[in-house]
């Protein structure tokens, strides 16, 4: 069994699961397992599967998590906020509403 076949399809919605390569898609990958599944075995797969030091790093380089998935890698993972990318990004773009 691959870490692919582990995944739910239904975290991928908007692409063809088939097509996905997770090689080539792997930003993609790590950015819905974090975001959208409900299965911490998901997590520790992919994390055994890319390697803790490229999933830090594709957490660096996203334009976009929210506030909860931010927070739960800057302790899970021990990154500085200020070294990911989506927190930078947010910074430079405050909500109106809170």
């Amino acid at each position: 069994m691959t870490f692919k076949d582990t995944l739910h399809k239904k975290l991928f919605w908007d692409a063809d699961f088939e097509q996905l390569d997770l090689e080539m898609h792997k930003k993609y990958m790590v950015e819905r397992v974090l975001e959208r599944s409900t299965s911490w075995e998901q997590v520790k797969l992919m994390i055994v599967y890319y390697g803790r030091d490229e999933v830090v790093a594709i957490i660096k380089e996203l334009p976009w998590l929210t506030k909860l998935t931010m927070n739960f890698c800057h302790f899970y993972f021990d990154i500085p906020l200020n070294e990911m990318r989506c927190y930078t990004k947010r910074q430079l773009m405050p909500e109106l509403w809170h």
